[in-house]
């Protein structure tokens, strides 16, 4: 079963067109997860963000000034994995914030297919928003045929019944060594599954407090080489010639919301956002004016790394998602180094 799009690798640029001042939150709000997958370093529980007054005041703040708001995603644990995640709906605010989004974002394994009942409370609120639903694959599992069977199963029912109300990627976890062989069948299942083309990268390990900064430095330069790949594979089979699209931090943020406090994600070409717990990438309230306080603020940290960056054709890249922000924090170097 393969995706039935003309062309399946330019989802989000057919409803939108290249980045142009768009937004995308990531509200931490979802608990208790019975899945054990590798790399997966999300907190289970105690992800209690609950300030949506705070969050729905920015989004309409945003909105105010020119932003159209993409993507709200649920996060970090299985959507369909503990039903009193449906509880959120009975928060107006929260109600709110969704309906100022196209799309609701929500990750689940799809092991043990999916609920309803989830799709029925969000399509009675909100009849037009699609779902984006990334299908978290099991790296322990990619060369059990019986794991492919049922995954591509479930997505072949997930679309039979929502159709273009739901749109499939997959995604893994990343911070750790990828194999060969393990590459070329997620790129497979890339090529025949994903509506976009692409997999989603998780840096879970980034968002864990018990991971020491040296380890996260090195789970992130190993996650570099598996973003290289698959950013190469994006390139080789999308209708796009660039090798980076134009998100950056000012055009297309990407807000976090754990604990009450409210973080912007700035950018690994080619093209993923990356949490980074440090207070130059805090907003101090809800409102647009800090985060453009917290934009111009991260400005400071915001330099070339040596003087070959000055002549790079890359440079507007690196600036603009502010790369060099947090090639510094974690000792990165050049992204086009081969890690």
């Amino acid at each position: 079963m393969g995706i039935t799009r003309d062309n399946p690798y330019s989802t989000a640029y057919d409803y939108y067109g290249d980045p142009s001042k768009l937004a995308e939150y990531r509200l931490f709000v979802l608990n208790e997860c019975s899945m054990d997958c590798k790399g997966c370093f999300y907190t289970k529980n105690k992800n209690d963000f609950n300030n949506f007054d705070g969050a729905l005041n920015l989004a309409k703040d945003l909105v105010s000034n020119g932003y159209r708001m993409e993507t709200c995603y649920l996060l970090p644990t299985d959507m369909f994995d503990n039903t009193d995640n449906y509880k959120l709906f009975n928060n107006k605010s929260f109600k709110d914030i969704i309906g100022l989004f196209n799309f609701v974002g929500i990750a689940t394994t799809l092991e043990h297919g999916y609920d309803e009942k989830f799709f029925d409370i969000l399509y009675d609120l909100y009849p037009q928003h699609t779902v984006e639903i990334q299908v978290n694959l099991s790296i322990k599992r990619l060369f059990d045929i019986n794991y492919q069977g049922l995954i591509r199963n479930n997505i072949t029912k997930l679309k039979a019944q929502y159709g273009e109300r739901v749109v499939i990627n997959l995604a893994i976890n990343i911070g750790f060594k990828i194999a060969d062989e393990e590459l070329a069948v997620l790129k497979d299942m890339m090529m025949e599954l994903s509506e976009d083309g692409i997999i989603e990268l998780n840096f879970t390990f980034l968002y864990n407090d018990d991971i020491s900064f040296d380890n996260k430095k090195k789970m992130l330069k190993q996650s570099m080489s598996t973003l290289t790949y698959f950013k190469d594979q994006y390139k080789s089979h999308n209708s796009y010639t660039q090798e980076f699209n134009k998100r950056s931090l000012l055009t297309k943020p990407s807000f976090v919301f754990a604990h009450d406090d409210i973080y912007c994600n700035p950018i690994v070409p080619f093209d993923e956002y990356v949490y980074v717990k440090d207070d130059v990438f805090k907003l101090e309230g809800s409102t647009y004016d800090d985060f453009i306080t917290c934009y111009c603020n991260a400005s400071v940290i915001n330099s070339i790394i040596d003087k070959t960056c000055e002549t790079c054709e890359n440079l507007e890249y690196c600036m603009a998602k502010y790369y060099f922000a947090i090639a510094k924090k974690f000792d990165l170097g050049c992204f086009m180094n081969k890690f």
